[in-house]
């Protein structure tokens, strides 16, 4: 962000000047055409993501950096290269350098700045103390000394503009007197721009000839910097014109603010000034109806985008999960206090192996890959928060404190307790109840029928349901305050890795997520709801939040691949989800194509890869992958080709126990589909546990692939024709 910024001074210092159009013969009185350059920068972001540190950064940089030689250090050229290998980051020319030709005026903090005073009079406030003092070194200088104004004569006359040409005329004096004073006001108020100009030119001709450190480069860039423009929001109004006023080629000024806030505030004042007009009053809440009017929006982000080009916008956000970690910096982080936890662990797991900071740090850098949590905690809390774990030397006090302010931020003291159990270590107790789900969106659909398709997904959603009678809150509309979601996935996958968290309270779903099967449900005979239903691909383990999110970076490049391979789609889609689900976990995959290959659908890739078994869990969990992940798989529901279902359910034999436990997980399926669908469809879930509707539904989907193959599913000869024989049933009406 810095290097980008710098970029925009280097433009800066290239720019001559205000470029100006006028006719063959013009005469000076007339007006003239006048280009601009745009030289309002601004910081983008919400309240305590950093705008104020990164200016405190800049000025250190320009005013202390350039002169010590910082630039020509190996750890400072190393880590600017490493930011040039970075594929979001275009190398430029200026990279490796720290700009001297950059001098900050100051800094005008909107925070304690007057009520009463003109914004424009606050600008040229900051200029006064250069001005003074390249007066007092430039007497010093003979081939300098110059009879006429002085640069405090220049800013005096500036000033008395400023204060005054935006101030009431005093209706006590005669009218002659008004009419006068409007009279030089409007006067000075039309050359305010041009003394500004020359008052700027003085300052940059005087500050060349001065010596030592105070000379000014031969082009030299004046930086204003504007702060704490939030807190104001009177002022926002008044802010864009005075920067658009304050023209120069050689002044930049960059401006720390929320975008939102102010766009929403300039909603507000063009709506009140809409009001006041039409001497109305308003009823309702003002920023609801700024929204519908057909002006305020309009005209706000047209004053918005006059000042702020897109080119010339950083946005600062709070701090991801890997970010916090890293935070300040890499040889002394939070990361490296959290491992120094007493917490219990429990399991067997090879991940356990991580102390807790890495352990939370791996799941920082699959979440940061997806692109798609929410960060957790602001850049100013995050400070807080080391500094105030840094008091207790760390270990074990302060890696505690540390896990529960991450887990529970401003929530903390209401949300996570600290307890040590004994000599068992301590434990997190995260107090949260409710429910949280995952229900991915859709990246790539598949049709595999009129009334079915296969998603595939690597864009996260998760959900939050406090009770079963809520309302779910999703995390892509999630406002402040309302649930910290990639903190509550944290105290999650701690839980469920066994690193000392307990959350009894909270259950943890996978409702849709990397790979589903939508079906429309819709059946004239039997007259079942218009639903869609979401037939989640079964997971062999229930991951936590953590490993779900380094299954979905993996997949994720898989589902972008598929996009450029049209030949045998859904046959690859079946195979890929096997292949990637065994190397998940802990298959040795040798021998065994990739899903890209040519061979992938051959009969001796499928034997090799169908011959392959996961590595974790117990020998009993290991075996559910052949005796339930692959064959639940090949339910017609799921939508696979005929030939694929007959090699899942190779391992399927003829005891009717084990088809019995086959054909009632269906069963809870469709139940789970239905619930899934709702959620989606953001509608409650009715009758979902209803075994005449899921019976229903099981018809319908055996009905319609004799529709299609005209013949009966593997899965029905396999699985429900053991189950109804056993039990005496008939069979359905046009079954073989």
């Amino acid at each position: 962000m810095i290097l980008s910024i710098e970029r925009r001074l280097y433009e800066a210092q290239r720019y001559t000047g205000v470029e100006r159009h006028s006719g063959e013969g013009s005469e000076s009185y007339l007006a003239e055409v006048e280009r601009r350059h745009p030289r309002v920068l601004l910081l983008d972001g919400g309240r305590g993501t950093g705008k104020t540190s990164v200016l405190l950064t800049l000025v250190d940089r320009w005013h202390g950096w350039s002169r010590s030689g910082v630039a020509e250090t190996a750890t400072y050229r190393e880590r600017v290269a490493q930011i040039r290998q970075n594929s979001k980051f275009t190398p430029g020319e200026h990279d490796f350098d720290i700009p001297a030709h950059v001098r900050v005026v100051g800094i005008l903090d909107f925070d304690p700045l007057p009520p009463e005073m003109p914004l424009v009079a606050g600008i040229m406030q900051a200029w006064r103390p250069l001005a003074e003092r390249y007066d007092e070194l430039s007497g010093r200088l003979a081939d300098c000394d110059d009879e006429g104004d002085t640069l405090m004569d220049l800013w005096h006359r500036l000033f008395r503009v400023a204060a005054v040409g935006w101030t009431a005329i005093s209706k006590d004096s005669g009218l002659i007197e008004q009419v006068l004073d409007r009279e030089e006001q409007v006067q000075d108020w039309q050359r305010l721009d041009k003394q500004w100009r020359k008052f700027v030119d003085e300052v940059i001709g005087l500050g060349k000839c001065l010596k030592g450190a105070h000379k000014l480069a031969d082009q030299p860039v004046f930086v204003i910097m504007i702060d704490d423009v939030d807190l104001q929001v009177g002022r926002i109004r008044e802010l864009l014109p005075a920067l658009r006023l304050l023209y120069h080629p050689k002044v930049v000024f960059l401006v720390a603010a929320d975008r939102r806030h102010m766009v929403d505030m300039l909603k507000l004042d063009f709506l009140g000034q809409q009001n006041v007009i039409a001497t109305r009053q308003l009823r309702e809440d003002a920023l609801q109806v700024s929204e519908r009017d057909r002006w305020a929006g309009d005209l706000a982000r047209s004053s918005f985008q006059k000042v702020f080009p897109l080119r010339n916008r950083w946005y600062l956000r709070p701090l991801s999960l890997r970010e916090l970690l890293e935070f300040p910096e890499a040889s002394a982080n939070l990361r490296t206090v959290l491992n120094e936890s007493p917490l219990s662990r429990s399991g067997s797991d090879p991940s356990k192996t991580l102390a807790v900071g890495d352990y939370l740090h791996t799941m920082g850098i699959a979440a940061d890959d997806i692109g798609d949590l929410p960060p957790v905690m602001t850049y100013r809390t995050a400070h807080q928060i080391f500094h105030q774990v840094s008091s207790h030397n760390v270990p074990p006090s302060g890696s505690l404190e540390a896990i529960r302010q991450m887990l529970g931020a401003s929530d903390a003291d209401d949300l996570v307790r600290t307890t040590e159990r004994g000599g068992r270590g301590h434990i997190v107790e995260y107090r949260l109840i409710g429910e949280l789900a995952a229900l991915f969106r859709p990246d790539f659909v598949e049709p595999i029928s009129g009334q079915a398709d296969i998603v595939l997904s690597a864009r996260p959603e998760f959900i939050y349901r406090r009770d079963p009678s809520s309302n779910a809150i999703l995390m892509t509309g999630n406002s402040d305050n309302v649930l910290n979601f990639t903190a509550a996935l944290a105290a999650v996958s701690m839980r469920d890795d066994g690193y000392g968290v307990t959350a009894s309270g909270l259950r943890w779903d996978v409702r849709l997520a990397l790979a589903w099967t939508r079906v429309r449900l819709f059946d004239r005979v039997h007259q079942d709801p218009n639903l869609d239903l979401a037939f989640q691909w079964r997971f062999q383990e229930h991951p936590s939040p953590k490993r779900l999110l380094e299954w979905t970076r993996e997949w994720a490049r898989f589902v972008h691949d598929l996009h450029a391979s049209t030949e045998q789609r859904l046959d690859r889609i079946a195979y890929a989800w096997i292949y990637y689900h065994l190397r998940n976990l802990g298959a040795s995959m040798d021998g065994v194509p990739e899903p890209f290959s040519d061979e992938f659908n051959t009969s001796d890739a499928w034997t090799a890869i169908l011959q392959a078994e996961p590595q974790t869990g117990t020998a009993v969990e290991r075996a559910r992958w052949r005796t339930q992940t692959l064959p639940l798989l090949a339910r017609p529901e799921i939508g696979l080709h005929p030939d694929v279902q007959e090699r899942l359910l190779q391992f399927v034999g003829e005891d009717p126990d084990f088809a019995l436990g086959l054909w009632d997980h269906r069963r809870r399926l469709v139940t789970d589909a239905i619930l899934a669908a709702a959620d989606e469809a953001r509608v409650p879930a009715e009758e979902a546990e209803d075994s005449a509707r899921v019976a229903r539904a099981i018809e319908v989907f055996e009905r319609r692939h004799r529709d299609i193959y005209r013949v009966d599913s593997p899965w029905f000869r396999s699985v429900e024709v053991h189950v109804q024989q056993s039990r005496g049933d008939a069979l359905p009406a046009g079954s073989s």
